[in-house]
């Protein structure tokens, strides 16, 4: 009974009750039922089998054994089943069909995507948006056709469409702006209105606000670009400081990374234009092309480094590696086309260089132009020259307003005011004032005041100066020869020191070193070697003349015997002398020889009349004369005369005196002369009258050599036939006074016979 009461007593403890609560284990049961501990019924559970409680609608609980099958579920009639097809588990499935089984709506409710009940995922079917990350179009209202992909892209979109975005914080604060593609984290971050525009490449557009139609690919790209608009931006950095600049197309690491403002900018390659800030209308295409430029503009740099230091050079042009260098500043207008061209310009303007290390020293010279492979290299300051060809005018400093064509033209010239065309024309002239033109035309030239112009025209001149020289080898040899002219191929060929001398005429004075000789025509003066003051106008007119001097020949061939004679003349073709060495004589007239020293030829042997108006004049002043005596012989020289008539034979007198070279084609007219019937004297007979009556007779013209002929001066003969008239009209008077004496006597000897 004490046992039962202990029992009694533990279960009204345990059982306890306030307010019809029934605790077990508690004393303040907050249930009907409220058990603190757990609960153990064994007629529920084996080792076996498993389940759950559940009631009926009378409130009878029992148990609901589990099937075990990993597929079957709790349907909703209060049994386990297997769900088949319908089955999706979390941790994966197998053998499902992709045409029925799959996750989603079959109506076109948008399908949404939470974490922690915040919007990270849309499908929509209806405004064609879709978006995958955490808080993507948070704000979204009207906005259509936009795709975003990751944290927060697209987050403030309100009304954009045909946006897409992938990658963290993508077009975040994009509102209304349209069209618009980022990829990368942060691409477009701060675009808010601006439309059109494509930034692949992380923080690639990251500022841009209202920007449009620009295109960014790479790290950083466009970067800084807030409202600028029709970018292209290809490469990490490229255009990265660009704010508000337009137009602009960078391709290339870094390329346009410095641009701010500057618009119209095209730069291709890595570094290319990085630190242009202001710059427009600059194209630059190679690595670090124009790379320094900040605020130059309308430059055109094409290879690596080309305009490297240009910093504020406007209107440049260069093509090549490292072209254009060190440009900076200027006035600009320069191009340069080829690696190293115009290398070290860095304030010369309005200069054109075109090859290899064209115009390469040159600093601050301008007004060039230099086309061809090292041409102008080492120009520095020289001004206003133009050249064209391998290494032209290369080692020239200081010269200035020279032009210069061809290999190797003018190249260690240095003189000013020069024009030399050819290959290695002028290639060591020093000169200045100068026109040289033809391969190794004047290539030794120092002086000043030159023309050499055919191919090795006046090639060893050095110091000679006032030269012209026209014609392959004319003036070849000249060295310090000055005061020249020279026309025609090997025209003054061998002349060295010669000066004064004109030559016209290939082979013109070909052999001469004399001085002031003037020779016109092919091979005149030909062998000319010291004569000097000899004049040659005709086809191998002196041709002979070696050392001859103050001889003039005009005509073809004329004066073409002469060699060593002296103060001649021979006017007209074929004009000759017979012999080398006359001297002081003329021949006038086609095919005239004069034969002597001393004396004048006029006309050939075929002329048959020589007229004038007046007759030829001797020079009689008394004030000039000496030695005058009255050794006149008159009727004595005059009665021994023989007059005749006779016809000349000119066609014989002809081939005596002729010197060779004189064709009997040329006398013509031989017969018509050889039919005049002369009056006159035989000159031998002449001579032998004077001789015999002891007259120093002037009126015979004694031969001086083998070819000379005896001639006669018909006007001297005046002298001894007034002599003989005086002489007669004194014999005339003697016989008158006697006449008159016996014509008294023999009236008076008639009145004494009357």
């Amino acid at each position: 009974m004490k046992q039962i009461t202990i029992v009694l007593s533990v279960l009204f403890t345990t059982f306890f009750s306030k307010a019809q609560n029934v605790g077990i284990g508690t004393t303040t049961p907050l249930n009907k039922l409220h058990v603190a501990g757990g609960l153990r019924v064994d007629t529920l559970a084996n080792s076996i089998d498993s389940g759950l409680l559940r009631h009926d609608k009378n409130g009878v609980v029992y148990s609901l054994k589990f099937t075990g099958q990993s597929t079957d579920v709790l349907r909703g009639n209060g049994t386990f089943g297997n769900v088949g097809q319908d089955a999706w588990l979390l941790y994966g499935n197998s053998g499902t069909d992709p045409n029925t089984q799959f996750i989603g709506t079959t109506d076109q409710t948008p399908l949404r995507f939470r974490i922690f009940n915040t919007n990270a995922g849309r499908l929509d079917s209806i405004g064609f948006n879709t978006s995958f990350g955490f808080r993507t179009f948070d704000s979204l209202t009207t906005g259509t056709y936009n795709s975003a992909l990751g944290y927060k892209s697209l987050i403030s979109n309100t009304t954009g469409k045909y946006n897409s975005a992938f990658g963290a914080n993508v077009l975040r604060f994009n509102t209304t702006g349209g069209h618009n593609t980022g990829i990368g984290n942060l691409s477009l971050y701060s675009n808010t209105t601006g439309s059109d525009n494509t930034a692949i490449g992380d923080q690639s557009m990251s500022n841009n606000t209202t920007g449009g139609f620009n295109t960014a690919l790479g790290m950083q790209s466009l970067y800084s670009n807030t409202t600028g608009f029709n970018n292209i931006s290809l490469g990490a950095s490229t255009l990265a400081s660009n704010s508000t600049g337009s137009g602009n197309t960078a391709a290339g690491n870094y390329s346009l990374s410095g641009n701010t403002t500057g618009g119209q900018n095209t730069a291709i390659g890595i570094s290319a234009m990085a630190a242009n800030e202001t710059g427009s209308y600059n194209t630059a295409t190679g690595n670090e092309a124009l790379l320094n430029n900040i605020s130059g503009y309308s430059n055109t740099a094409m290879g690596t480094s080309a305009l490297f230091n240009n910093i504020s050079g406007n209107n440049l042009v260069a093509v090549g590696d490292s072209a254009m260098y060190n440009q900076n500043g200027g006035d600009g207008l320069n191009t340069a086309i080829g690696s190293k061209a115009l290398f070290s310009n860095t304030t010369g303007s309005k200069i054109t260089a075109l090859g290899y290390q064209a115009a390469y020293s040159n600093a601050t010279g301008s007004w060039l132009t230099a086309l061809g492979t090292h041409s102008l290299q080492n120009n520095t300051t020289g001004n206003g020259n133009t050249v064209a060809g391998y290494s032209a005018f290369k080692n020239n400093i200081t010269g200035s307003y020279n032009i210069a064509i061809g290999f190797s033209a003018g190249e260690s010239a240095t003189g000013d005011y020069n024009t030399i065309i050819g290959n290695t024309a002028g290639i060591n002239n020093t000169g200045s004032w100068v026109t040289i033109i033809g391969t190794e035309a004047g290539k030794n030239n120092t002086a000043n005041g030159n023309v050499f112009v055919g191919s090795s025209a006046g090639m060893a001149n050095t110091t000679g100066y006032f030269n012209s020289f026209i014609g392959d080898n004319a003036g070849v040899s000249n060295t310090t020869g000055w005061g020249n002219t020279a026309t025609g191929s090997f025209a003054l060929e061998s002349n060295t020191y010669g000066s004064g001398n004109t030559a016209m005429g290939t082979g013109a004075l070909k052999l001469s070193n004399g001085g002031s000789n003037s020779a016109y025509g092919y091979l005149s003066l030909s062998n000319n070697t010291s004569g000097s003051g000899n004049t040659a106008l005709g086809h191998q007119s002196l041709y002979q003349n070696t050392v001859g001097y103050n001889n003039t020949g005009i005509g073809n061939n004329a004066l073409g015997t002469n060699t060593t004679g002296n103060n001649n003349t021979a006017i007209g073709y074929f004009a000759d002398v017979s012999s080398g060495n006359i001297t002081n004589a003329t021949a006038i007239g086609y095919g005239t020889v004069v034969n002597a020293s001393n004396k004048i030829r006029l006309g050939n042997s075929s002329v048959t009349v020589i007229e004038g108006q007046v007759p030829f004049t001797t020079p009689s002043d008394g004030r000039f004369k000496t030695n005058i005596t009255e050794s006149v012989k008159g009727l004595d020289f005059i009665l021994k005369l023989r007059p005749v008539v006779y016809n000349f034979q000119t066609g014989k007198f002809n081939q005596f005196i002729q010197t060779g070279k004189i064709s009997d084609a040329i006398y013509a007219g031989y017969s018509e002369s050889e039919k005049i019937r002369h009056s006159g004297f035989i000159a031998q007979e002449v001579e032998k009258v004077a001789n015999e009556t002891g007259y120093d007779f002037d009126g015979v013209i004694m031969p001086k050599t083998g070819k000379d002929a005896y001639g006669l001066s018909y006007s001297q003969f005046v002298v001894p036939l007034v002599k003989a008239v005086q002489e007669q009209q004194q014999m005339i008077e003697k016989q008158q006074k006697l006449i008159d004496t016996l014509t008294k006597e023999i009236e008076r000897i008639k009145r004494k016979m009357n």
